[in-house]
């Protein structure tokens, strides 16, 4: 019986000790999801402050979309300035010789990839020559650019138009063609192809479901990216009830897009010369996809937050499982 009783005790006391050591071990985990609660409460404190964040990096790559569409614009008129002047140095296109002035204007536009066309518009205002002829007489003398580009004697950005030659969206480069006497006896044009911003934007690999819109003054669509989606991205079309206005500086907006989706845009305008903008640029995302990447970026850190708990419960659970509840050898 002593025996027996004898036996019984280490028993017990493995039993003690096994209880001590998983209320040590409870007590262990408890203080680390104490010491956690916090970082949790810090986190959903700073969530909102993170989507916003979020939300304002997606607005600023709207932005820094449509200020490299201005530059590449802006590198367009310059270009269309310098060809202007050198062509106006040919007697030939000065004098608008035939065959001479198409043959050379010809040339020149074939190795233009971002021109609808060049043109030699006499005193009379009718085409002289051109690089793309046009089916009988037409006259260019009612042209704003021409007027201007007349009565000022300079270098001249005319208004977004669709070309009654070429059907296609642009917007006038002229410059005077001096006579014998220095003053302007005719008019030398360039029609840059406004499709070339498209290209840009293609080429900045703008995120999916992005639109890319250029319009004239008041509001008439030239330029769609992707195009063809709605009645509204029709080329001449006029802008849809929602759709931003112009701008007079680069700027965040929300209203309804061409098909009619509830949008984000940034908008610019594009000005060459002069302060007056000839036309603006529309660069939009759908409202709910921003809102949804947000969301998944805030996901994505709070998973990381409840991964790196979910680690400290472990880590302290097999500390005060293994290393320090471990029972002490016996004598």
């Amino acid at each position: 019986m002593l025996d027996c009783g004898t036996h019984n005790v280490p028993n017990q006391e493995s039993r003690s000790m096994s209880t001590s050591n998983r209320g040590f071990t409870g007590r262990v985990l408890l203080l680390v999801l104490i010491a956690f609660l916090p970082a949790v409460g810090i986190y959903l404190y700073a969530n909102g402050e993170i989507r916003s964040l979020q939300l304002a990096n997606q607005e600023q790559e709207l932005l820094r979309a449509t200020r490299e569409t201005s530059v590449e614009y802006n590198r367009l008129l310059e270009e269309s300035r310098v060809l202007l002047a050198t062509l106006a140095e040919f007697p030939q296109v000065n004098g608008m010789q035939q065959p001479e002035c198409t043959n050379i204007l010809g040339r020149v536009f074939d190795q233009a990839n971002d021109l609808n066309g060049i043109w030699a518009i006499g005193l009379d205002g009718y085409v002289g020559c051109g690089s793309v002829q046009p089916d009988g007489l037409l006259y260019l003398g009612d042209r704003t650019y021409y007027i201007r580009a007349m009565n000022e004697n300079r270098h001249i950005i005319g208004s977004y138009q669709i070309g009654r030659v070429t059907g296609r969206p642009g917007v006038a480069s002229a410059i005077p063609v001096p006579d014998e006497s220095g003053m302007p006896g005719g008019v030398l044009i360039a029609s840059i192809d406004l499709r070339a911003l498209s290209e840009t934007a293609q080429d900045m690999e703008l995120p999916q479901s992005s639109t890319f819109t250029v319009l004239d003054r008041e509001g008439r669509v030239l330029v769609r990216y992707p195009s063809g989606q709605s009645e509204g991205d029709t080329i001449g079309a006029m802008r849809t009830e929602g759709f931003p206005d112009a701008a007079d500086e680069p700027g965040i907006v929300h209203g309804a897009d061409l098909d009619g989706s509830m949008s984000v845009f940034a908008v610019a305008p594009l000005t060459g010369e002069g302060a007056t903008p000839e036309g603006y640029i529309a660069i939009g995302r759908p409202e709910g996809q921003i809102s949804s990447e947000a969301s998944d970026v805030v996901n994505r850190t709070l998973g990381l937050v409840a991964l790196a708990g979910l680690a400290l419960l472990t880590a302290a659970w097999i500390f005060g499982r293994y290393l320090i509840a471990r029972p002490s050898p016996a004598g």
